[in-house]
């Protein structure tokens, strides 16, 4: 939780200063093959020069430098994205191959013990870190342009899940390391026990948000949500009577 927070107090003085370079516009404009290849650029520097001198991820606010530069360019990534319909457009149109593309990392990077060794070359090491860092970047993209072209429409659904996701966020790490933590001694094997924790902390996370953070108004400023909250298809009808008066 710390880190969002971060990110997002370091870049509204930020902002102004990416818009002055022509960032936004200069990250908008990528399309095909571009918007993987150029993105990923700053992970594999962070790959090879930032990784080995802090080989680890504890989400602490100060030292974990690997996880902050990964995890800041993500965020930065995002806010540069914004909602430029012209850019969401063509991301939408290139699905396919990013779905193609994510695949191929994937399995790439799933096959690495066979083909990058335990003392690989330069040239190997490198290809390592391309499918690790394309295959972490590809599929956000891959989610977005789907996301885009399939539920970007009133949906009572998508009203309800845009203002669960924040607090689903706020709580799922601490329901997936208790529901695993509890199972973890019985030794349930390799399929029963992340079923159980994918189970318990998605059921988790809908129990606490619908019966609790939803219905308590003091509650819902905690989680990222409105202290009243905006009556879902009331805000549907109305996106649903101005779409079809255009």
């Amino acid at each position: 939780m710390t880190s969002p927070v971060l990110y997002t107090l370091l870049i509204i003085p930020a902002g102004q200063a990416l818009r002055a370079v022509g960032a936004h516009t200069a990250f908008r404009s990528l399309r095909g093959v571009w918007v993987v290849v150029i993105p990923v650029l700053p992970l594999m520097f962070y790959g090879n020069f930032v990784f080995p001198h802090f080989p680890y991820i504890d989400h602490g606010l100060t030292g974990d430098f690997y996880a902050h530069a990964l995890y800041g360019t993500m965020f930065t990534y995002g806010y540069l994205i914004g909602r430029d319909s012209e850019w969401w457009a063509a991301l939408a149109a290139q699905r396919r191959g990013l779905l193609l593309t994510g695949l191929t990392a994937y399995a790439s990077l799933s096959s690495q013990e066979w083909w990058v060794g335990e003392d690989p070359n330069l040239l190997n090491e490198q290809l390592s870190y391309l499918s690790i860092y394309i295959n972490r970047w590809t599929w956000i993209l891959v989610l977005f342009a789907y996301g885009h072209q399939y539920l970007n429409r009133p949906k009572r659904w998508v009203t309800y899940a845009t203002a669960a996701v924040f607090p689903w966020y706020i709580l799922h790490q601490t329901l997936t390391v208790v529901i695993g933590g509890n199972l973890a001694p019985l030794q349930l094997g390799k399929v029963v026990e992340p079923m159980l924790v994918l189970v318990g902390t998605a059921g988790g996370c809908f129990l606490i948000y619908e019966f609790i953070i939803r219905r308590v108004p003091f509650l819902r400023p905690l989680f990222g949500t409105a202290y009243v909250q905006k009556p879902e298809v009331a805000v549907e009808d109305a996106h649903s009577r101005k779409t079809a008066a255009v």
